[in-house]
């Protein structure tokens, strides 16, 4: 193999977003708790859209939370907090948690959806 090749397929290693982790299922009821929590609130449509656009940042993100520990303690476990960082740094986790997201907001009924269906009074 010349140098090229293996500088190159160093390359590929070096910017590949794959991760061999999967998501675990104590993380996906983690993530499935706080979908549930984001879509009883109503904000599924703007969550997803913050979840998209942070994906590419999400290093940055988990790097974050330590700045926002002293603030989220009361709310939480010192383990919860730190699975959150974890998954915040991950792709696929920010993935998953928009598909709960998706799935759970396309089961629940809108107000919108209700009054559709109801016959005008005139």
């Amino acid at each position: 193999m010349n140098r090229l090749a293996r500088a190159c397929d160093r390359l590929r290693h070096a910017f590949s977003t794959n991760t061999a982790a999967r998501i675990s299922n104590e993380e996906k009821d983690m993530l499935d708790v706080a979908a549930k929590a984001i879509v009883d609130r109503g904000m599924a449509a703007p969550a997803v859209m913050l979840l998209d656009s942070m994906k590419p940042l999400g290093d940055l993100a988990s790097g974050f939370a330590p700045f926002l520990e002293p603030m989220l303690a009361p709310l939480m476990s010192a383990e919860k907090l730190q699975a959150i960082q974890s998954l915040l740094g991950r792709r696929d986790a920010i993935e998953a948690l928009v598909q709960a997201i998706e799935r759970l907001s396309g089961q629940a009924t809108s107000p919108s959806a209700k009054t559709k269906d109801r016959p005008r009074d005139e």
